[in-house]
């Protein structure tokens, strides 16, 4: 498992005087952030850390035993 970084993070919008930094609705990583507007910044306070599984086999472990009996 890794740990990855989680945040939400701050974009400008229009509005109709101006623009406005508004905060993400849901936490994304860097990597997902990228697709966002160039001026995206990280929230302060925001951060989560989450572990990732890193192969199939460490996804697999983390299934119930419920899980597999239903598929």
């Amino acid at each position: 498992m890794k740990a990855v970084e989680y945040w939400h993070w701050l974009i400008e919008t229009p509005t109709q005087h101006g623009t406005k930094m508004v905060k993400t609705r849901c936490r994304m990583d860097e990597a997902t952030a990228r697709e966002a507007p160039a001026d995206a910044m990280k929230a302060p306070g925001t951060l989560e850390l989450r572990n990732v599984p890193d192969t199939d086999a460490d996804l697999q472990a983390n299934f119930t035993s419920a899980w597999r009996r239903s598929k």
